[in-house]
């Protein structure tokens, strides 16, 4: 009887020999090699993984897993009690990503409103803050390195648009994209949002709720600090003491190489 050999040797350098130049199939199969650290929850079942640390204002802001929710799903509400500036923030893992190992942070989520409201979504240093940016308008910030999708009710006439937002402020510098190509978001409809670090580099993109890309940033220099471990960080805020706001999250993926990576310029 024949004996099903177990493949040992799954490393992405035995990978890149025998397929050759860069393709999809390798691109696919280097996502099941050990040299790539994937850490994923589409909140199936009745509690949470482990290293989701909620920071809250009070007792009505939540985390909530959703039991029984069709391919399951997670909330995060700023505050049921209708309290302006009321926010709540989760960093879904420990400080364990690095832009000079290629950290990617992934989420499918939707919002019950759009108005008014303060979204920050990708990564950040602090799982303390009361939101990484403290004014997008005036461009204040807590962190001291992130790169976030951000949108922001009192950011002038950007209320409505989500931005790409990066702070690197060893260096001064201090990001926001605001490309009028980035697609107006629909309230209650799931939309994909991805932030790619790679060394000091990031890349912010989003995806419809049919899995189509419809929007991608040009790869952005001096976003943050590549050797600075980073949270991946979900948060909402109200900016009407009238209204409390709930992202509902379909699915998050952090990923990244095991190893730092070669440095190179992004493209």
């Amino acid at each position: 009887m024949a004996v099903m050999e177990i493949n040992n040797n799954r490393s992405l350098r035995r990978l890149r020999k025998e397929s050759g130049g860069r393709g999809w199939m390798r691109d696919y199969l280097q996502e099941l090699s050990p040299d790539i650290i994937v850490y994923f929850d589409d909140f199936i079942g009745d509690a949470f993984l482990a290293n989701q640390d909620a920071v809250l204002t009070d007792s009505a802001c939540t985390w909530t897993k959703v039991e029984d929710a069709l391919g399951g799903t997670a909330t995060l509400t700023s505050d049921t009690d209708n309290t302006d500036n009321s926010y709540a923030g989760i960093n879904l893992t420990g400080a364990e990503w690095l832009g000079d190992n290629d950290a990617m942070f992934e989420v499918r989520l939707q919002i019950d409103d759009t108005t008014p409201v303060k979204i920050e979504i990708g990564f950040t240093d602090s799982k303390a803050d009361a939101g990484a940016v403290n004014s997008l308008a005036s461009n204040t910030f807590t962190a001291t390195d992130c790169a976030l999708w951000i949108k922001d009710f009192e950011d002038g006439g950007n209320t409505e648009a989500f931005q790409g937002v990066a702070t690197r402020t060893t260096s001064g510098a201090i990001t926001k994209i605001e490309d009028s190509a980035i697609p107006t978001i629909d309230a209650a409809t799931y939309y994909t949002f991805r932030v790619q670090l790679r060394q000091d580099f990031a890349q912010w993109s989003i995806d419809n709720a049919d899995g189509n890309r419809i929007y991608e940033s040009v790869w952005v220099a001096d976003a943050q600090q590549g050797g600075n471990a980073l949270f991946p960080w979900l948060f909402v805020r109200n900016r009407d003491g009238t209204d409390d706001h709930t992202l509902t999250v379909d699915y998050f993926l952090v990923k990244q190489f095991r190893v730092a990576q070669p440095a190179d310029t992004p493209t």
